[in-house]
């Protein structure tokens, strides 16, 4: 099989050999917890909770909405119950099975959303897009084999695919990876549902956590819109040219979502930046954007 075609000078040059320092994230999950809480007006709600909560809300009806949308549902819905009723109906919610009811597996990966975003103080996080995912397999040279089923992709083992990504994603300036993410959630996801104009979705693509949850938008950084110009564009024709690979590696992007990977971290004031890796996934996808 031919080797994958890369821009080698064009890609030493973006990675640059003088990164930026990276911010101090200081953790807020806890040492003995997998997840952190999620701060709501009155209280802290572990993951189960808060899944619990949004099925209560209803947010399995939207797809793939943007935390600021999640966080309103679930101080909303948090706000109208008492202890007991909270306690009744987080014990009702792990009690449904996700492979009958499809409407749990989405609370699940939306709670899983909400306790990555705050998995630091004063900073938001996020799991890692398919199409960021896609973009650090082809960079990486991995060459996705074809064999004839309905995808025609073979995936990676786990393991190996999830190190292939961290150790790419940690070559690249977080802000590159971004707009690549983009432009590949761009050509291969265009449907509107996924474009900021679709259910679930927000005005702003600033948004997120709501006002008043202790996390800043990041955007007197300079970093709110990263990667979204003309200049990510450019460069992912440019370091990525063969279309027939970029499309199997965002076919594999897609279907990582149990992949262990670093979390994309927007700092309250600082630059855009790789946090620790995600625990395992309570998600049944990956997200196709970053929906902060």
């Amino acid at each position: 099989m031919n080797a994958p075609k890369l821009n080698v000078g064009l890609l030493a040059a973006v990675r640059g050999g003088h990164p930026a320092p990276a911010p101090v994230l200081r953790p807020r999950v806890a040492s003995s917890a997998a997840l952190p809480t999620v701060p709501v007006p009155g209280g802290e709600l572990t993951g189960r909770q808060v899944a619990a909560v949004l099925f209560e809300a209803g947010v399995e009806e939207l797809y793939q909405p943007r935390l600021a949308i999640l966080l309103a549902a679930l101080a909303d819905t948090y706000g109208r119950v008492n202890p007991g009723e909270l306690a009744q109906a987080t014990e009702g919610f792990m009690g449904l099975d996700v492979e009958e009811f499809p409407e749990v597996a989405v609370c699940w990966q939306a709670a899983y959303r909400l306790c990555l975003a705050f998995w630091y103080h004063r900073a938001v996080a996020r799991p890692m897009t398919a199409g960021e995912v896609a973009a650090c397999l082809y960079l990486a040279g991995a060459e996705p084999t074809r064999r004839a089923t309905t995808t025609g992709t073979t995936m990676p083992a786990p393991i190996l695919g999830a190190a292939t990504v961290a150790r790419t994603a940690h070559t690249l300036p977080t802000r590159l990876l971004i707009g690549l993410g983009r432009a590949f959630a761009d050509e291969f996801a265009p449907d509107p549902w996924f474009d900021g104009s679709g259910p679930g979705s927000a005005d702003s693509s600033e948004s997120g956590p709501a006002a008043g949850s202790g996390l800043g938008s990041g955007s007197g950084s300079g970093q709110g819109s990263a990667g979204g110009s003309g200049d990510s564009t450019w460069l992912y024709r440019q370091l990525m040219p063969q279309t027939d690979r970029r499309a199997r590696c965002f076919t594999i992007g897609a279907d990582s979502a149990r992949w262990r990977l670093p979390l994309i971290v927007r700092p309250e004031n600082g630059p855009l930046t790789l946090g620790a890796t995600a625990p395992e996934a309570l998600m049944p996808e990956r997200m196709i954007r970053e929906g902060w």
